[in-house]
């Protein structure tokens, strides 16, 4: 990132000044997401891989509706915010809407990658918690998709949860969506460490079915293979009696 001549432009320290507004704005709780979603898009302007900006247009597509109204928050892989996030996992812009240079490597002026994935988590989870505490408990398993999505992203595998493994997680759906509404927002990015524990437990699960139905299916073929060489055995006696 050292080498990169972003640093080196005129415009480096305006953003920089820019961001450093923007983030003071933000942990005061002074920022409002219009003005998220009109300064990010022009800091974008100035730098199309500015990594803060795009973790102030995220913050800005969380806040722009009450969670009742905006439901539609990271339901499926083609909202502008899950590609927001994935970009800011992966580092890298590949959509190809402009120009690139550095490969397409974000830039970033004053954050890390993991501290603005880590902003990200916060915010995703503080829609959770909104629309936990306005909508019915009927919308958990929506609610649970959401989560999946944004998790999946966030560990860098687009599905969480093996599609057969999803049934093994839903007895626990009550006590996770209890333990989000009780959490503060500074402790809301710890989620991920919870759903890495659960992936490995229920990925272990599934892999010891796949070996169970592969050593089953060996059993089923050796006992196949016995009786197909017991048959040949006849056959070759049959044959040696003298009879076609």
């Amino acid at each position: 990132m050292e080498n990169q001549g972003f640093r080196e432009r005129c415009e480096f320290d305006f953003i920089r000044e820019a961001l450093g507004t923007l983030f003071r704005k933000y942990h005061s709780h002074r920022l409002n997401s219009s003005e998220a979603y009109i300064e990010s898009g022009n800091l974008l302007e100035y730098d199309p891989l500015c990594a803060e900006a795009l973790f102030f247009r995220f913050y800005a597509l969380r806040n722009l509706l009450r969670p009742e109204k905006n439901q539609e928050f990271f339901s499926h892989t083609g909202r502008p915010e899950v590609r927001l996030l994935q970009q800011l996992v992966t580092g890298q812009v590949t959509e190809g809407d402009y120009p690139l240079e550095d490969d397409g490597q974000l830039h970033y002026y004053l954050r890390t990658r993991s501290e603005l994935l880590d902003l990200c988590s916060r915010e995703f989870y503080g829609y959770v918690q909104a629309l936990l505490g306005h909508g019915p408990m009927a919308l958990q398993m929506d609610i649970m998709a959401k989560i999946c999505l944004f998790e999946g992203i966030y560990l860098e595998e687009r599905q969480l949860f093996q599609i057969d493994g999803k049934h093994y997680l839903e007895p626990y759906l009550p006590y996770i969506m209890e333990m989000i509404l009780d959490l503060k927002p500074e402790q809301l990015p710890r989620l991920h460490a919870v759903f890495a524990k659960a992936k490995a437990v229920l990925s272990d699960k599934w892999q010891e079915q796949s070996r169970r139905k592969d050593a089953e299916k060996g059993i089923e073929f050796k006992v196949l293979e016995d009786e197909l060489t017991d048959i040949m055995k006849d056959m070759a006696l049959h044959r040696q009696s003298g009879y076609t």
